[in-house]
Order: structure tokens, then sequence, then C-alpha cells
């Protein structure tokens, strides 16, 4: 209930900052902030397109404008924010990693690959151009690179499931079920409902001939589908 009020009582303050000053750029990118925290996505989208008339080069609204449209899959407008990303910071980690990604998502793998590339010469830390690297290189049949580097997205990010589904299925592709159980098994308490990762654990103990115990989890996967 504090925390619904704190809100509350942020909402109004933007709303008052705008109904004093309709060109005021943070107060429409806050808007945008706490209508996106809420799950108020038209309001986000309205307000960061607020921001960007005011301010057409703006990273902070394009960058969630670019995240927001890959989310609902509108990768038309998703591509017009990440164009101007890049024109304005042409040399990031974020803006190389959202053409990736955006790349990635239209199926363009070579451009994801080297877009990634850029991304990760620029921030050779950076988890994200890690993780997406690794599912680059996955889904275009590279298993030796996809394993490498979901290694290292893995070891950085331990208790993340997505890496944790993507690096798995890396290593069954490269025939390493022994492994794969290994990564996969510690996040069954914590994500037991995930028909995926269920799929992945079952086709992996099925590798290692543990046929009761794939049947077992084959048929959960099929419940939670």
């Amino acid at each position: 209930a504090s925390l619904k009020g704190d809100v509350k009582t942020t909402v109004a303050f933007v709303d008052r900052a705008l109904a004093s000053d309709p060109a005021s750029l943070d107060a429409w990118l806050m808007k945008g902030d706490l209508e996106r925290a809420t799950g108020k996505a038209d309001g986000a989208l309205a307000a960061y397109q607020r921001a960007l008339d005011l301010n057409p080069r703006g990273l902070a609204a394009n960058l969630n404008l670019a995240s927001m449209y890959m989310r609902d899959g509108k990768l038309d407008l998703a591509r017009n924010s990440v164009d101007a990303i890049m024109q304005a910071a042409p040399n990031s980690a974020i803006g190389y990693y959202l053409r990736g990604l955006l790349e990635f998502r239209s199926n363009n793998f070579a451009a994801a690959n080297e877009a990634v590339q850029h991304a990760l010469k620029a921030a050779p830390n950076y988890l994200p151009a890690t993780a997406l690297a690794g599912a680059v290189a996955y889904s275009a049949g590279a298993n030796d690179q996809a394993e490498q580097r979901l290694s290292e997205a893995f070891a950085k990010s331990p208790g993340s499931i997505y890496i944790r589904k993507l690096y798995a299925a890396a290593l069954l592709n490269s025939r390493k079920p022994k492994r794969a159980v290994e990564v996969l098994e510690p996040a069954l308490n914590a994500a037991p409902n995930d028909p995926a990762l269920l799929a992945l654990f079952a086709e992996a103990k099925f590798n290692t001939n543990e046929i009761a115990i794939a049947r077992k989890y084959f048929e959960l996967a099929a419940k939670q589908n």
C-alpha cells in the first residue's frame, strides 16, 4: 500500500509539472518511466513519443521506444528508434547491441553477428551482447561459437533462466548432455512450470539414457503447453 501511495504521489507530481510546463523533456521521460513501470504500455509509448517530439535525437526516449517496439514485434518502428540511437551515439555498445537484436529478431543472422561483434569490441564485458552473440551463433548453426559465448554469459549471470536454457541447448547440439543436465537441474526449482526448461531437461536426460526421468519431464512439459 505504501509503494502504491508513493507511485501515486510521484505521478501527481509529474502531472503537475507537465501542466505548468508541457515542454519539459525530463517530465515526459519520467512520465513514460512511471507508465511503463505500472504496466501502462500505451501511456508509456505516448509519453516517450512526446519526449521524442521535443528532442528527436534523445537517447533515453529512443532506447525505451526501441525496446518496447521490439518486445511487441513492431520491428519497423523499432528500426527507426535504433537508427536514431546509432546517429546520436554511433560507437556505443548499447546501440550496436540493439542493432544486433533487431537484426536477430528479423532473422538476419549475418547482420546481427556483425553488429554484436561491434558491441563486444566497444564493451567486451557487456553481458547482453555476450548472450546475444551466443544466441546468434546458435541460430546460425555455429555450435562451437555458441557454446563459447553462452558459457561466458552463463558464468557472468548464472541466475538467468534464459541464459541457462540457451546454453543447455547449445550443449545438447554439441552432444554434451551430462553438462546440459548440470546446467539445467538447479533451475528446475526456480522455474518448475517453464515448458521449454522442462523439455530441455527431458531431452538431456534422454540423451544420458535415463529414459524414465526423460519421460516424466516430457510429460510435465506437455502439461504446461
